[in-house]
């Protein structure tokens, strides 16, 4: 992008990738670490640290019985997640308040590989 022309053998190499963690493997090497939706999801969907922390977090907001009902879903059922839905609780929230309170709980977990992954891909370059 620097040179000012288009990179159509990249972006052409990228489209015949077949799979996310085939495409994740070529982009680290441009240092470009993506995940798959947005980083509440992906936190939620990690492991069950992760998803017990953003619980937690979500029970704190001022929800009615049908919102706190997708919640207790979500905690049995965590493979119901409905992203549109949970994005909307986070947005009620405010996505600044659930990272503040989420950090707190989350502050002895690993991050998500791609965090991880782009924190020593800066690290090794300075």
């Amino acid at each position: 992008m620097r040179t000012g022309k288009k990179p159509t053998k990249l972006v052409a190499d990228l489209e015949a990738l077949e799979d996310m963690n085939e495409f994740e493997n070529r982009c680290d090497e441009y240092g470009v670490f993506t995940n798959l939706y947005t980083l509440e999801v992906d936190l939620f969907n990690k492991d069950e640290d992760y998803r017990d922390a953003v619980i937690e977090t979500l029970r704190e907001g001022p929800f009615g019985p049908e919102r706190l009902g997708w919640i207790d879903n979500w905690e049995k059922e965590p493979n119901e997640l409905e992203n549109d839905k949970f994005l909307a609780l986070v947005d009620q929230i405010g996505k600044g308040r659930v990272a503040q309170r989420l950090g707190a709980r989350i502050a002895d977990l690993d991050p998500p590989d791609y965090i991880s992954k782009a924190i020593k891909f800066v690290v090794d370059r300075v």
